[in-house]
């Protein structure tokens, strides 16, 4: 694969992602998704303190992302995250009483602050309260009785009520374990002089990173070979290691053989330096068929997907034969993606072949792995590839079927699905996986949804 069509494509991986999932499962920024060190910080010392909250959907849209979390008790903690150009420069606990109009300001004060009362470290909370005209009263003291109570566990209101006088509006949060917290602010309060000077004061801090425990727990068995283990149970005991692909430009010596071999199953046609390795069965509805173009350069082979496709109507016609439907994502800015889709659709259908050292995309999109095998576990990969090297090492007798789906633009921002099952005699494993762009049209996101062991009915 050349570099100057890799690095293209890995341009628009990591453009896939990035803007309105209504309903995701998680969200994991990682360094490189904050404005600053602050704000970085501020995340993993909020996500150490609730460490045991059960995380549920996220709505990403183009300005803020809403993340769900639930306690043990089953009450809901919504987090909203606010963001430009995918960097995160604000954070707060949403409150989803009800609020007075009047009153919006205060409240999103009060959301701010119980974010950072609910962080791990104080200092976020001194940090808030350093330049301000606005009161916390605890108990019979301030700030550090108040930390005193909430330094593990976290604050979360069950009610609020709030009262006027001549000089000043005060707002007394009730927790559900019973202690009241009592915010006061003057009636002259400037919130756009605070919110300034508060900004200042982070920006002379440098707080330490807090460490979250994300590793998972690894098996006691040592055995990692793919053919002796379950997926689920091969993935934990891998997850230190590295896998990289096969460099095998050197060593083919007849392309033709080589494809054959690697797709048995398949029909193999040829035009010219275009090979079409052509199959009619289908799984759950999603294809096999595999088209590359192929280049003779002095000893070496270079293999890549065939970039070929034609726009008829609302519909980009592959060398494959599949249709996409793009209805949904404007002229202008399918242009600017639509070479992607075929390299994404063939790479993910060389999996588990020799092939897939040819087509694999390098990326650096962090990438969250939900497992569901009758109870749901979550691992994270520092990029996409790490997680599909694996897989490609585990399903190397299968035979894998994949068709991208869901094809839309929203607010700007494109985003859709892949859906993937690797075949084997008896049983199968499927996977969902959500790619979202950003304005410039790269994956910043990936989000994968794998089912193992399922059977297959006759």
């Amino acid at each position: 694969m050349s570099n100057k069509f890799a690095n293209k494509l890995k341009v628009s991986l990591v453009a896939l992602l990035a803007f309105s999932f209504v309903c995701l499962t998680a969200f994991q920024p990682s360094r490189q998704n904050f404005s600053s060190r602050y704000e970085y910080a501020l995340y993993r010392s909020w996500q150490r303190k609730a460490a045991h909250l059960e995380m549920l959907s996220a709505q990403i849209k183009p300005e803020v992302v809403v993340q769900k979390f639930r306690t043990a008790d089953s009450k809901l903690v919504e987090v909203q995250y606010d963001w430009e150009e995918q960097r995160i420069y604000g954070q707060k606990e949403v409150i989803s009483l009800p609020f007075p109009a009047n009153m919006q300001q205060h409240k999103v004060i009060l959301e701010n602050f119980l974010y950072r009362l609910n962080c791990a470290q104080k200092l976020f909370l001194q940090n808030m309260l350093q330049k301000t005209e606005f009161k916390v009263k605890y108990k019979q003291g301030g700030l550090d009785s108040l930390w005193s109570d909430f330094a593990e566990p976290r604050f979360e209101i069950q009610t609020i009520k709030w009262q006027h006088s001549q000089d000043s509006l005060k707002f007394q949060l009730n927790s559900f374990s019973g202690q009241q917290l009592t915010i006061e602010f003057p009636i002259s309060f400037q919130f756009s002089v605070y919110l300034d000077e508060w900004k200042e004061q982070t920006t002379k801090v440098v707080p330490e990173i807090e460490t979250v425990t994300t590793t998972p727990q690894i098996p006691t068995t040592q055995e990692t070979s793919p053919a002796k283990l379950p997926l689920v149970e091969f993935l934990y005991s891998t997850y230190q290691n590295q896998f990289r692909r096969e460099l095998m430009n050197n060593k083919l010596t007849d392309i033709e053989h080589f494809l054959v071999t690697e797709f048995p199953k398949h029909r193999l046609t040829r035009q010219e330096n275009n090979y079409y390795l052509e199959n009619d069965a289908e799984f759950l509805g999603l294809g096999n068929f595999v088209a590359v173009q192929v280049k003779r350069n002095n000893d070496s082979w270079d293999i890549e997907a065939s970039p070929y496709y034609n726009l008829i109507g609302d519909y980009l016609k592959l060398s494959s034969h599949d249709s996409l439907e793009i209805g949904l994502v404007d002229k202008a800015a399918l242009k600017q993606v639509a070479g992607y889709f075929p390299q994404l659709l063939y790479m993910h259908r060389s999996l588990g072949t020799k092939l897939f050292n040819f087509l694999l995309i390098p990326d650096e999109v962090p990438t969250t792995l939900l497992i569901h095998n009758g109870k749901r576990q979550r691992l994270d990969f520092a990029s996409y590839d790490d997680l599909l090297l694996r897989l490609h090492s585990y399903w190397k007798k299968r035979e894998i079927f994949f068709s991208l789906q869901d094809i839309r633009q929203m607010n700007g921002f494109i985003e859709f699905k892949g859906m993937l099952a690797a075949v084997g005699k008896d049983k199968y494993d499927w996977a969902e996986i959500r790619f979202h762009l950003n304005k410039e049209y790269k994956i910043d996101l990936v989000m994968m949804s794998l089912h193992v062991d399922k059977k297959i009915e006759r």
